[in-house]
Formats: C-alpha cells, structure tokens, sequence
C-alpha cells in the first residue's frame, strides 16, 4: 500500500542547542553570553537576514536555498521543565499547559485516530533505540527496534527460528477470528523486515542499499528503505541522541558540529531517497543562553523546530523575541511546539488536530 506522504519525525534527544544550529544574527547578546561557544556570522550559512545555519549543515542550507525547510526558533512547550526525562514525556505527549496527560503519544495518537481497522504494523516504525518510543504509544500498528535486524521475535536472535516456528503454529495455524488475523499479520512483518535487513525488498520497492548516494548506515537507511518498501508506513522515527553538551561543546568543530554534521547528511538522505515525505526534528527543550564555565551549555527552553520536505513552506516562521529579554536565562518559548504538532498531524497525517493535540494552539503556517 503506497502513502503519498508519510511523515519522519527525527527526536534529537539530549536537548538540542538551537542557538549553534540556528544562530541570531545581529545579536549583541549571543556574542556577550557566548565569548567562546557563538558561531562567528561570517561562517554561518544565510538562511535570512535574521539567521543563519551552523556551517556544519551546508547540505540542509541549499534544501532551505530551495524552499524545502521552515525553521521555528524559540520553541517550547509551555511550562518547559528542563528535566530530560519529563521533558521528553512531555514533547512525546504533546501536553496540555493544563497539565493534563493524553493517553499515549501524539502520534500513537493520530495512527489510532485514522486506521482503517486492518493491521499493519507497518504503519508507525521506530528506529534508533530498541524499545517503543512514547511518540507512538497508544496504536497497536507500530513496529520498533535499534534497527531492521533487530526486530525479531522476543528481540532475541536466536528467536527466528525454532521458538518463532512453534508460535507461529500455534497462533496463526492453530488459531482463528481476530487472534489469527493479528498473529498473521504479526509474523508478515517480522518477515518482510528479515528481508528488508537482508537487503531484498522481495519486490515490493526499490533497495535504497543499491544506490551509493543513501550511502547512510544503521538507522536511517533502515527508515528510508522501508519507506521505500510500500508497506503502509505512515509514521517513522528516528531517534538520534547525543545532544546533552554540558562540557566542550566545541564550535566550528567538536561535538556539536560533529553531530550537526550527521544530522545534515541524515536529513540530505532523507530528502534525497524520501521526497515525498515531510520531516519533523525536534528536541525536549533548547540550551541555555550563557555558557558555562566547562566550555558547554546547560539545560534550557526555547529550542528550534524545523519541518521539511513535502509540502512545506520555507523559511522562518514565529515569533522571535532575541535575547535582550530572557526567561531566566533562557530563550523564551514564544512558539509553542503544539501548534507545529497540531498542524503536522492535520496536514499530514489527516488526523483531526483537536484530538490528536488537545488544545491545539493556532497553527503558525508551516504546510501548504
């Protein structure tokens, strides 16, 4: 079954500094507050006359020459906590200010809200860590693991074969009704991601593995081969971590840049080999304003979403409110990251906003 436009949510985990991928110009404070850690304007990649990219994303900075990336700084849920944990469950929810806790996650929420009642499991896949994501909680057509070769029965290796076999006796040729139905199609996507990890597409798609520029290990090139792969896949995730840089940051190079510099080439992967998908980076929260004393940056609120790809309308879009007036040192979250949920949900995965985001605020005109 083909998706015309299947949407890549990509969750930085770790707490993105927004303010080195996505730098101010013409800040008189980002300078002050970051002698060491500010990414000098002459190197930055010009995305408008208010920002510019660091320039360890030049491959991103010609996707948004093109039109193809919307950029929202000073993004944050209201009430931003700066506890990783609580913010992750809280930008996986996509909670309410109320405090009120939706069932499941946002977008577990939005495949609930639009199946046709036949399983598949392919419709939300997860990819970068071996468990389900909170993002996609509450949907049963979710499949998930560090990687294709990873999702095996009981995620053990050895589980393939004899246990796998048993059960499968026993739950499709031994069963019927609604059992049967879910252990067959069950054990059909345990299948068809042996062979997808085996590298065959057994007919169903194009091997992004064959061509050398989706030359992309692990994750991603799992993700774009099963988006390739017409198996229904609405939803995929990525989760990609490391962005928790509280000692030697770096700038023009270091960790920062070098996990920037991956996150271009996964996203130039991603818009190469997936043009019919939109794509959604985001993070738990942003970094402080100031560095610290250890070269780093702590943790902060106001962050940078960005949304790219299919149908999206570049540029930056919301409130910036610059860095004259911090929220106790950090960058205020004047956008809230519900609305680019709300309106991602509506626009591209047809859900209605309302109960996938409850409370939705306005939308901010990201998606034609």
């Amino acid at each position: 079954m083909t998706v015309t436009n299947p949407l890549v949510a990509v969750f930085l985990r770790g707490g993105m500094d927004g303010l080195s991928l996505l730098p101010p110009l013409g800040e008189a404070r980002y300078a002050d507050l970051r002698p060491t850690l500010r990414v000098p304007e002459v190197q930055v990649l010009p995305v408008d006359d208010r920002f510019g990219l660091h320039p360890a994303l030049p491959r991103l900075a010609e996707h948004a020459a093109d039109g193809r990336v919307a950029f929202v700084p000073a993004a944050a849920l209201v009430g931003q906590s700066r506890s990783h944990f609580e913010a992750q469950f809280r930008a996986e929810r996509a909670q309410p200010p109320s405090g009120e806790t939706p069932a499941g996650g946002w977008l577990g929420r939005a495949l609930a809200a639009t199946g046709d009642g036949a399983a598949n499991p392919f419709r939300g896949v997860s990819f970068g860590q071996p468990l389900t994501p909170m993002l996609l909680a509450g949907s049963a057509d979710v499949l998930a693991g560090a990687s294709l070769d990873a999702v095996r029965l009981g995620g053990r290796r050895g589980a393939r074969t004899a246990d796998a076999e048993v059960l499968r006796r026993l739950w499709v040729e031994g069963a019927s009704g609604p059992l049967r139905e879910a252990s067959v199609a069950a054990f059909t996507a345990l299948d068809r991601a042996a062979a997808l990890a085996r590298g065959s597409t057994d007919g169903s798609g194009a091997d992004p593995a064959e061509d050398p520029a989706a030359a992309e290990p692990g994750a991603v090139a799992d993700t774009v081969r099963v988006l390739r792969s017409d198996l229904g896949t609405e939803v995929a995730v990525l989760n990609l971590g490391g962005w928790d840089h509280h000692r030697d940051e770096g700038v023009l190079d270091g960790q920062f840049a070098a996990l920037a510099g991956g996150l271009d080439r996964t996203l130039d992967t991603l818009l190469r080999q997936a043009p019919a998908a939109t794509i959604l980076v985001l993070s738990e929260f942003g970094r402080r304003v100031a560095e610290n004393a250890s070269a780093g940056t702590d943790h902060g609120r106001g962050g940078v979403v960005i949304v790219a790809g299919a149908g999206v309308r570049g540029g930056v879009h919301g409130a910036w409110p610059g860095l004259d007036d911090l929220d106790d040192g950090d960058v205020p979250a004047a956008n809230d990251v519900r609305a680019v949920q709300a309106e991602v949900a509506r626009a591209v995965l047809g859900a209605e906003a309302a109960k996938v985001v409850p409370g939705a605020p306005a939308e901010l005109g990201l998606l034609e």
